[in-house]
């Protein structure tokens, strides 16, 4: 019943519990640990900005396909 019970939840948009967003200074932290020598390392940190900038959810990241995004000139 508890599986259940959660997946109504989940369906319906309970507010989560326990959260915190990253804030911009531990973003950077993170970022700065991840070796840049390798390209894992890029897409990694490219990931943790792309979605911290956007605020995606994980569910939300791991479905973005390349052609999903767009780069554009901010003037």
């Amino acid at each position: 019943m508890r599986g259940v019970w959660d997946g109504i939840q989940r369906s319906i948009g309970v507010k989560e519990e326990g959260k915190e967003a990253l804030l911009l200074d531990e973003l950077r932290q993170i970022i700065q640990t991840i070796p840049q020598d390798k390209i894992i390392g890029v897409r990694n940190r490219a990931l943790l900005v792309l979605s911290w900038a956007v605020a995606l959810r994980r569910s939300e990241l791991v479905t973005l396909d390349a052609e999903d995004i767009s780069i554009t000139r901010m003037d």
